[in-house]
């Protein structure tokens, strides 16, 4: 399933992120020239002058600041709407400021004294920390809402599934009863009906109506061809003989429908038997028939379009791009092939759908030996 083009990242989350960024990067650059610029507007540094060592300055710079990286976790801030947060964050980062000074001062064992160097500190330090605490909440709303995304995706995703899998239980089941009415009581009140007008040409026949019991004869004859080919052509399109039993075995029967003029051929890899059927199969109805459903759709081309006096039909394990196991069908015939332009499905692009739908693939191409090769993939 495609989650929707612009649904990610959240448009609104982008600029808090964008904007936070780039007032840290001016706040960081602009205090590199604080102090030069204190010294040529004759601002004096007094209490805060540059030389702090390592463990000193980590404790200056980076306690208040953790500590308000704390505060706003304790606050839980990112629970709260945009709106209800601009008051706390303001409040911490004027507070980490604030405790930031203090801590300068303890050090240099300077007094405080309000004038225009300090109240340049505790601004530059509290925008620091708003544009980090901007930042930090605008980054996880982002990750909320991709979790929210991915979520929602895969409810979705469970859920075509899922109604995907009834549909396809549904459509076995119409298509099985439907078969079974066809080739039982359809066929069945065919024959009675052939009976019945058996009856009755031999009947004109014996009263001198000769004529007409030969058209009825023709009717009979009709009907007849009507029983034997199109209504168990019909049957069988619906529901291939020997699906329920395997993929092979519904394979079989169709390659023994093919004139005798053509060699038709099946190879079965050792290691797709188990999955072709027996209990132990993975593959659903559904699946068994749109898989021979793809191979009877491949084999009339070959007959009606290619010409074909051969063709090759295989069924073995592959993988999918994931890595996971899946059913590979191949059908090669030795027919005209698909000529130079670009070959068209015809009736298998429904079976190109229905696979896709399911992760797999349909594809219809040129073979080596000059006739054409139709390959399908259907994870399992």
């Amino acid at each position: 399933m495609r989650v929707r083009r612009g649904a990610w990242p959240p448009p609104a989350g982008v600029p808090w992120v964008a904007w936070s960024l780039v007032g840290l990067a001016v706040l960081a650059g602009g205090r590199l020239l604080l102090y030069p610029a204190a010294e040529l507007l004759g601002v004096p540094a007094n209490a805060f002058e540059p030389g702090l060592g390592a463990v000193q300055a980590t404790a200056a710079h980076g306690a208040p600041a953790l500590l308000a990286a704390g505060a706003v976790v304790g606050l839980r801030l990112v629970d709260r709407p945009p709106r209800e947060r601009v008051s706390p964050v303001l409040l911490v980062a004027v507070g980490a400021a604030v405790g930031r000074v203090a801590i300068l001062a303890a050090l240099y064992q300077a007094p405080l004294v309000l004038d225009a160097w300090l109240v340049v500190e505790v601004a530059w330090f509290a925008a620091l920390v708003a544009c980090a605490a901007a930042a930090g909440l605008a980054v996880a709303d982002l990750a909320r809402r991709v979790r929210d995304l991915a979520r929602t995706t895969g409810q979705l995703e469970r859920r075509f599934a899922a109604v995907l899998t009834a549909l396809e239980e549904e459509e076995v089941r119409v298509r099985r009863e439907v078969s079974r009415e066809l080739h039982g009581s359809l066929q069945h009140r065919l024959v009675v009906l052939e009976a019945e007008l058996r009856a009755i040409a031999e009947e004109l026949d014996r009263c001198g109506q000769s004529e007409r019991a030969e058209r009825i004869a023709r009717v009979l004859h009709d009907l007849d061809e009507v029983r034997e080919t199109d209504v168990r052509r019909l049957s069988h399109a619906l529901f291939p003989a020997g699906a329920d039993i395997g993929i092979d075995m519904a394979v079989l029967l169709l390659l023994e429908r093919i004139p005798v003029s053509v060699l038709p051929t099946l190879e079965v890899d050792d290691e797709a038997v188990v999955l072709l059927s027996g209990p132990s199969t993975t593959l659903s109805t559904a699946d068994r028939l749109l898989i021979v459903g793809a191979i009877e759709e491949a084999l009339t081309n070959a007959l009606r379009h290619g010409g074909a006096r051969r063709i090759d039909v295989r069924l073995r394990l592959g993988a999918t791009r994931s890595g996971a196991r899946a059913l590979v069908v191949e059908v090669v015939d030795d027919g005209v092939g698909l000529g130079a332009s670009p070959p068209e499905l015809h009736g298998l692009a429904r079976i190109h759908e229905r696979l896709a739908l399911r992760g797999g693939w349909l594809e219809l191409g040129p073979d080596e030996g000059g006739g054409a090769r139709m390959t399908a993939m259907l994870p399992s």
